[in-house]
Parts: C-alpha cells; sequence; structure tokens
C-alpha cells in the first residue's frame, strides 16, 4: 500500500498476510495515513532546525549559531589544546554598492561572496554570517598563520572574480581582522577582539 503525504509517495506499507474484514482494511488505511503524516511532520522538524541556524539570503549559518558554536570550540581549545582562529570579513564600501545597484545588486554581492567562502573553505571551517556585510569563519585546529594563508588566498580570487549587476561590472573587496585563540579567554572576548576591523 502507497504511503502518501501531501499527495507525494514516500513509501509502501507491505502486508503479508490475506485478509478480507473491511474493519481491518480500515485500521490499515488509518496506519498508513498516519505513517505518511508523521514522516512529512519530522521532515518539517529538521527543515526548521535547519532554518533556525541558516542565514536565509546566503545560505551561511547566522549570527545566533555562530555565537552557541564558538562557545563550545573555545571550551574544546582549552581542553584539548587545539589551535583555534577566527577571521571577520567586512565587505568594503557596501553602502555606496547599495546606493548604486539597489537593493537586489546588495544581495547579489552578498550571495556571490558567500559561495566563493563555502567553495574556498575546507569542510571543517564554519562559514557565517553576522550582519549586513559583516562574515566570519571560525578555523579549528588553524592558527594565525594559516588563517592568513587562507585570506591571501581568498583575496586573490576576489580580484579575479567579477560581478556584473545591470551592466556594472566589479570586484568584490574585504577588510579583515584575524584573532587567535589565547588559552582561558572567554568566548565573549575572543569574539569581541576579532570583530574589531579596523
Amino acid at each position: 500500500i502507497p504511503i502518501v503525504a501531501r499527495e507525494e509517495i514516500i513509501g509502501f506499507f507491505v502486508i503479508d498476510e490475506q485478509f478480507d474484514e473491511p474493519q481491518m482494511w480500515k485500521k490499515v488505511y488509518t496506519i498508513v495515513q498516519i505513517l505518511g503524516f508523521t514522516f512529512k511532520y519530522y521532515q518539517m522538524i529538521e527543515m526548521l532546525k535547519d532554518l533556525s541556524i541558516v542565514d536565509l539570503m546566503t545560505g551561511l549559518y547566522n549570527y545566533r549559531h555562530f555565537r552557541f558554536q564558538i562557545e563550545l570550540e573555545v571550551e574544546k581549545a582549552n581542553r584539548f589544546k587545539k589551535s583555534l582562529t577566527l577571521v571577520f570579513l567586512k565587505i568594503k564600501d557596501f553602502d555606496e554598492i547599495n546606493k548604486k545597484l539597489g537593493f537586489s545588486g546588495g544581495e547579489l554581492v552578498l550571495k556571490e561572496f558567500a559561495k566563493v567562502l563555502k567553495k574556498e573553505g575546507r569542510s571543517t571551517d564554519m562559514p557565517s554570517r553576522i550582519n549586513d556585510e559583516t562574515f566570519a569563519i571560525l578555523m579549528y585546529e588553524t592558527n594565525e598563520e594559516g588563517c592568513k594563508i587562507f585570506v591571501d588566498r581568498l583575496n586573490k580570487i576576489l580580484n579575479t572574480k567579477k560581478i556584473e549587476v545591470d551592466e556594472v561590472s566589479f570586484n568584490i573587496e574585504v577588510e579583515y581582522k584575524i584573532q587567535e585563540y589565547r588559552k582561558n579567554t572567554s568566548s565573549e572576548e575572543f569574539f569581541e577582539n576579532a570583530k574589531k576591523i579596523n
């Protein structure tokens, strides 16, 4: 019997016994309906979990989840004596970009920048959007020197990647601040020191 949820077949309920009683079929039908509803319900729960930690525009982690994660990683860095580095990246002249290209152009810039961060970072890193034009990456088992190598590579890519909006072509430029974690520093202090981009 197909298990259907919102007009979509999501599985099959297999019966290996024959029975003719209408009441039994009615019970089976009810069970199959409940299975379909339950599956969709848990799918929605998982989707809502994702939405609660992801920035909808860029697909990166959001500020709330980033702050939660940084507390966990600081605790691990202290306990296991592992390197941990945080880099803040701010798109230069973003207000001017919005004025010249409009909000849709600004959104495109943010999305393109997020794509580059995802592509160039390691799977273990945690790129996140902190606010309008400010992003941060939490880099596990990476010291300041290793993070600087990553940022230099990122800048080279941005220098060669042209963004085009309404026939206007330009490169994304960023300001950044690198902060390596120091033992026994609180997650709050670590975060606040890193976000002070000159």
